[in-house]
């Protein structure tokens, strides 16, 4: 069924909602309206709630399919354009069907109507994606581990659905030492090569002042005991794994003071000598997820800091949590001819977004695009490579294609305002690789 919408944006006062309904009127919108809003009273409401309220209804009336919906949020993202000229952000807004649009609450000051109008945009329709190849996730060097289960479940990205010299246009560089473990204890080292085998140190890992630290749930004094049955196979992997990264320490996709702690012992966990492949790859992935953070974080600043007038800013904790990747990605790169080929496509994202240290798996990297040349996971080792090379340019056209045909994968993060292009690539990199690795 056709999607419509309601598009509500916050501007400053009453002159700013003029103007703005005028100008989402004459772009197409059936029915714009302004009224005042829920601070329009109040000179200590917060400083970018705005004063009024705008409201565009979309009616819908496009395709029933991928390409239809992506139409109309071609039509919302200019309505978010629009409303950046007159001072307005995103205020929130509801989904419906064209046979039921949403219908903005009556009573408003301001009402304009065109019967009929639809809003300027031209159809989207999705390109043929790229025939599809499954990675294998066997290595030869897999221990007989009867504690590490050999499927451990099917996980997705852990929170919510969304680096580099490249970055560095956007912030702090990827590749600058990760700041100090804020719990003041010695952090362990980044994972060696494939033979550097070395268990886990469960003396440090308790004394690692955890309670100093903070996650989503308070105190971060569980870490320890949860980092430690993922080492020994005690409880449920997928379970456990699925309470530290996705519950605790990267909930909702947010860092905390405890994120970038818990990271290390997460990569220290790959070089234990214990896990199966599917267990590192989960590893693997909850690592690229909180690498992506920051790139993220970029991308949602983007309106607001646009509004403004200064650049994106990364969210709390972010800056550290991609640091101490960068920190860690040396040594996960070292282990490229120990992991099986579904391993090896994170390895690549990682080497995409801290690209100072992609020289390492060069020949590897090019050797894997080529034999999956022409196929979904080539296409997102493609952007990996342009990103490793520096090459920003090559790399959004590399984004762009992907978003063109990947259903899962949202073309607003390329449309970020003021976001440089290698950080909007990164972020389509990180979605797509974690979907292209989510069994």
């Amino acid at each position: 069924m056709s999607t419509a919408g309601l598009h509500r944006f916050a501007v400053p006062d009453r002159a700013s909602a003029e103007r703005l309904a005028e100008a989402l009127s004459a772009f197409g919108f059936p029915t714009v309206v302004a009224r005042p809003g829920p601070h329009a009273d109040r000179e200590d409401g917060p400083p970018d709630a705005g004063r009024w309220r705008v409201e565009a209804v979309d009616e819908g009336h496009y395709p029933p399919d991928e390409g239809g919906y992506r139409t109309y949020r071609a039509a919302r993202r200019a309505a978010v354009a629009i409303a950046r000229g007159y001072g307005g952000l995103v205020a929130g807004g509801r989904e419906g069907s064209a046979a039921r649009p949403p219908e903005p609450r009556p009573g408003a000051p301001i009402v304009l109507r065109r019967e009929g109008a639809r809003p300027d945009v031209p159809p989207v329709r999705l390109a043929t994606p790229p025939a599809d190849a499954t990675l294998p996730l066997a290595a030869r060097s897999d221990p007989a581990d009867p504690s590490a289960p050999a499927d451990p479940s099917a996980r997705g990205a852990p929170g919510v659905p969304g680096g580099s010299s490249a970055l560095a246009a956007s912030g702090a560089p990827a590749d600058r030492p990760a700041p100090a473990d804020p719990s003041g204890s010695a952090a362990p080292a980044a994972p060696g090569a494939a033979g550097d085998v070395l268990p886990l140190d469960l003396a440090a890992l308790a004394n690692g002042g955890w309670s100093e630290l903070t996650h989503a749930h308070g105190p971060a004094d569980d870490v320890p005991g949860l980092v430690a049955r993922l080492a020994d196979g005690s409880g449920d992997w997928r379970a456990t794994l699925d309470t530290l990264v996705g519950d605790d320490v990267l909930h909702q996709g947010r860092c905390f003071p405890a994120t970038a702690p818990t990271l290390r012992w997460l990569a220290r966990l790959v070089r234990g000598g214990t896990l199966t492949a599917p267990c590192r790859l989960d590893l693997y992935r909850d690592l690229l997820f909180a690498a992506g953070r920051r790139l993220d974080s970029l991308v949602r600043d983007a309106d607001r800091a646009a509004v403004a007038h200064r650049p994106p800013e990364p969210a709390a904790y972010d800056d550290e949590v991609h640091a101490t990747v960068g920190e860690l990605v040396p040594g996960l790169l070292g282990r490229w001819a120990a992991e099986p080929p579904a391993v090896r496509l994170v390895l690549a994202a990682f080497a995409g977004l801290y690209p100072r240290n992609a020289g390492a798996v060069g020949a590897e990297l090019a050797a894997l695009r080529a034999e999956y040349a022409g196929t979904r996971p080539g296409a997102y080792l493609d952007l990996a490579a342009a990103l490793a090379d520096g090459a920003h340019a090559r790399a959004l056209t590399v984004a762009a294609g992907i978003v063109a045909w990947h259903v899962d994968l949202d073309p607003d993060v390329l449309a970020a305002p003021g976001v440089a292009a290698d950080v909007r690539a990164g972020v389509v990199l990180v979605e797509a690789v974690l979907a292209g690795t989510d069994r």
